[in-house]
């Protein structure tokens, strides 16, 4: 998801030691200083100290979060702490829409060592079932999680540290989305520069390649002006994935349209480097196709994954303002795919629209919160006879948002059924387990 101070165009840094860098925008910070004129002395301190300052007040980094970048680039060790979700939230929010799909538990990650935790918009596990974790603007987290009698127990050996960009590595020059794992490579979404990057064995230390898309023309410049039309700023690509094929499909976070805020871009495309300008010519090669996605009215798609058959998973998510815009309410969808109607559309460049398979709001029974949040990853961990399914919420570094994690699974009927998404209303009980 995007944030305001991707949106500024220059960044004041602040160096206040080898650990702790932080950037904040001009605008927020003239906001910050104008209103803490006890703190800058009559302006005889520097920005550095007015900041240092500022967020060394208890509680005022976590308010204020949101607008705060923490540059340290060090790779260092974390706990990660497992919340039982139940405490706090209602399980009655999560509908389960089809028979062979199972609520398993929610999760609340916390951690207090590093400030770079947090943010969480895109989520994979990597060819040694080890889960990656990338935010909004530019930390990634590798972690090995241990399972208990089929639940999720604990993460171990986990690591956090900043994904390299460039030789500079500006905070404006990232806004990751999603993050996909393919023949061990990683490839994450950068939404506001409509572009993805390849690191090599998930190595985010090293510079990445970049790889050539539909949606926008090659080139190494960082700004605006150089993008393509193809794409609205900030609306562009949440979700993507490779099949098994190695083909990529990627679908427009919003509608382009604004007669029809339903409809979503969608492309698919192998990656090659043997053709020129992929964008001017995507449906003149028979390797690069487009189709249209129709999501729920006014939803969103932030996040997809593709199953080993070829199905798909979409992550689908709405929102509206409330509390004078202080705070947000959230519906989710996940919606599913077969492999045979996602062929169909590109192969004619028609419609696909999905079967909705689980739906969190915010329902509740016992007083305490839904689980809909600002959910933005989406994950798939297929072993043996089960098919887990993890989202996770972007806490957008809010006060009263989290890092929550859902865990499902899907029955191998569902995923073997040959008739296409016309799936079964499902009349389970209550989405509750009792660990």
């Amino acid at each position: 998801m995007s944030n305001d101070l991707n949106q500024e165009n220059k960044d004041t840094k602040v160096h206040n030691s080898k650990k702790n860098e932080y950037s904040v925008s001009n605008y927020y910070y003239n906001v910050l200083t104008n209103s803490l004129s006890i703190l800058s002395e009559r302006g005889a301190q520097t920005k550095e100290s007015i900041l240092k300052k500022f967020f060394g007040i208890p509680g005022i980094k976590h308010i204020f979060g949101k607008y705060v970048v923490d540059h340290s680039d060090d790779v260092s060790k974390l706990n990660v702490v497992l919340n039982n979700a139940d405490n706090y939230y209602d399980n009655h929010s999560i509908k389960l829409l089809v028979d062979g799909v199972y609520f398993k538990k929610g999760y609340v990650l916390t951690n207090d060592q590093d400030s770079r935790f947090g943010e969480w918009s895109g989520m994979a596990f990597d060819n040694k079932g080890d889960l990656i974790l990338v935010s909004d603007r530019g930390a990634y987290l590798k972690s090995s999680i241990v399972n208990k009698d089929g639940y999720l127990q604990n993460f171990i050996n986990t690591t956090i540290g900043k994904i390299r960009v460039d030789d500079y590595n500006t905070a404006t020059t990232k806004d990751f989305e999603e993050l996909a794992v393919y023949n061990g490579s990683c490839y994450i979404s950068d939404e506001s520069l409509h572009q993805i990057w390849l690191y090599e064995d998930c190595d985010f230390n090293k510079l990445p390649g970049n790889i050539k898309t539909p949606f926008k023309s090659f080139n190494k410049f960082y700004y605006r002006e150089f993008l393509s039309k193809e794409l609205s700023y900030n609306k562009g690509i949440e979700a993507f994935d490779i099949n098994s094929e190695g083909k990529f499909l990627a679908i427009t976070e919003y509608s382009q349209y604004k007669e029809n805020i339903s409809i979503h871009k969608g492309y698919y495309w192998a990656y090659t480097n043997v053709y020129e300008n992929l964008f001017e010519n995507c449906q003149v090669y028979d390797f690069c196709k487009k189709f249209t996605y129709l999501s729920n009215e006014g939803y969103g798609v932030s996040g997809l994954k593709f199953l080993k058959n070829g199905d798909l998973l979409v992550l689908e998510k709405n929102y509206n303002k409330i509390f004078g815009g202080f705070a947000e309410n959230y519906e989710i969808d996940i919606k599913y795919i077969k492999k045979q109607e996602i062929e169909n559309a590109i192969e004619k460049n028609t419609e696909v629209k999905g079967k909705s398979i689980i739906h969190i709001d915010n329902d509740s029974t016992s007083g305490k919160y839904g689980y809909a949040h600002n959910f933005e990853s989406i994950a798939v961990k297929e072993e043996n006879d089960s098919t887990l399914i993890y989202i996770l919420s972007d806490d957008n570094r809010a006060p009263f948002e989290r890092s929550i994690l859902l865990e499902f699974e899907i029955n191998d009927y569902l995923l073997s059924d040959d008739k296409g998404t016309t799936l079964v209303k499902s009349e389970m009980p209550d989405p509750y387990v009792d660990l």
